[in-house]
């Protein structure tokens, strides 16, 4: 694995080789590392984790060399030069076939002079400036699949058009594909529409749904539930204890994990930037009055971290958690959970933590939570205070049975099974399309 070949890139290990798209280093982290990590115990085959940066992936993962992580440019070499060459001189031979033929003049006939033109440098624009930026790509993919030939292709679902350029060519070459849903499907996730994989790995019954309204065949869901979410049902004591650790806690004291969030110019289209400032003050006034308590506030990714820090102050039982650090562990940790609606919160409550979700009047993105029955609503910096004390005192908040008998009846609907075993219907799944021999049928 770690030679190189004429071409320029890593030589490839004579056993199967399964494809793990690393492109977003979350994505892969959250549900194609547990699949990857199944495969390398349970079945006879080579796993390459595909990156984008050698600063995000690691030389080589296990000493026996079953996991390894390769970057895109490692590929990058003679034939992949050539076969971008070859994709440039057909986009020319292509271009020049409709210019100088007839087709061209007829689809802009009766425009108008104003229209033609337009639609002349629409044309211009796309062929020669925006298809040909994906010409590397294109040729990377194409050199990766058809030198190397894996045996199976993993991807996390369809938000990065790079994976997208892998499944149409595997799927075209016979080599089965697979992505698994990482994010939330609602009636909004038109991309699902141009499905090329072979099967999609849904989280549950409402993902099917959603993805049958996309048009994607019946055929191609498999309802296995999310790996994301197995390391929360049976979680180790050992990540309590590290992450407590880790954050300087050392006495038993109750803590409350803030998943913060931002505004951004398309969320402001449904709520004012104000309304998500004034949730996050009471909160921070809150912890103020409940000083045996400790807020843990993990910033999101793209977050200015410096300003939550400002709103916060200087108040002492207030720590930040590094923003790209998992969640996951932090929600192992903590007593309690508080979100303005973040995809987090299914994090916490298949977790099973007491589960807070604010809705200060003009913030619309927590009400589906709130129509689940399973968390609590403060509508007001009061109320937020009041739900802080009952924590601090290890009380539980009124109607708490019926929240719970609600969160169970949520999950049920948007996950296939709470029973942590998601990556391995996966990976068995993988091994039969794949036929991939079989080492044990035990994973742990």
């Amino acid at each position: 694995i770690n030679r190189w070949n004429d071409s320029g890139c890593r030589s490839w290990p004579s056993s199967p080789v399964v494809l793990c798209m690393g492109l977003t280093p979350r994505m892969y982290r959250d549900v194609l590392e547990p699949v990857a990590q199944y495969l390398a115990i349970s079945a006879d085959c080579q796993i390459v984790v595909l990156g984008d940066a050698l600063t995000q992936l690691s030389d080589v993962r296990d000493a026996d060399m079953k996991i390894s992580d390769q970057t895109l440019w490692h590929h990058w070499g003679t034939e992949a030069r050539a076969l971008e060459k070859d994709l440039i001189g057909s986009l020319e031979r292509l271009l020049y076939e409709v210019v100088t033929t007839k087709g061209l003049k007829e689809l802009v006939q009766g425009l108008g002079s104003h229209w033609a033109d337009a639609a002349y440098k629409m044309l211009n624009l796309f062929f020669r400036c925006y298809l040909p930026q994906i010409f590397p790509q294109a040729a990377l993919a194409k050199h990766i699949l058809a030198r190397h030939t894996p045996a199976f292709v993993l991807s996390p679902d369809r938000s990065d058009a790079r994976v997208r350029l892998y499944t149409l060519l595997a799927t075209k070459m016979g080599v089965p594909t697979l992505e698994v849903q990482f994010g939330l499907a609602g009636a909004e996730a038109v991309e699902w529409r141009f499905c090329a994989a072979d099967f999609v790995s849904v989280w549950g019954k409402e993902s099917q749904d959603a993805l049958l309204r996309q048009k994607v065949e019946s055929a191609k869901i498999l309802l296995t539930g999310s790996p994301r979410y197995d390391s929360l049902v049976a979680p180790s004591p050992l990540v309590v204890k590290r992450q407590r650790e880790r954050l300087g806690v050392m006495d038993s004291r109750k803590i409350i994990l803030l998943a913060s969030t931002y505004v951004d110019k398309t969320h402001s289209e449904y709520a004012k930037p104000e309304v998500l400032l004034e949730m996050k003050r009471a909160i921070f006034d809150a912890i103020q009055t409940t000083p045996e308590v400790l807020l843990v506030v993990k910033p999101h990714p793209h977050e200015d971290v410096e300003s939550t820090r400002i709103l916060a102050g200087q108040t002492e039982n207030i720590v930040f958690a590094d923003r790209v650090s998992d969640i996951r562990e932090l929600i192992i940790m903590s007593d309690a959970f508080i979100s303005f609606g973040s995809t987090a919160t299914i994090d916490a409550l298949v977790a099973d933590k007491l589960t807070i979700c604010p809705i200060f009047p003009g913030w619309p993105f927590s009400e589906t939570f709130r129509a689940s029955g399973a968390v609590c609503v403060p509508e007001t910096g009061d109320e937020i205070i009041s739900l802080f004390s009952m924590i601090a005192e290890g009380e539980l908040p009124a109607g708490d049975d019926e929240r719970n008998s609600a969160r169970v009846r949520y999950l049920e609907r948007i996950l296939y099974k709470l029973d942590g075993q998601a990556t391995s219907r996966i990976g068995q799944h993988i091994i039969q399309m794949a036929k991939l021999q079989s080492i044990t049928t035990k994973y742990s």
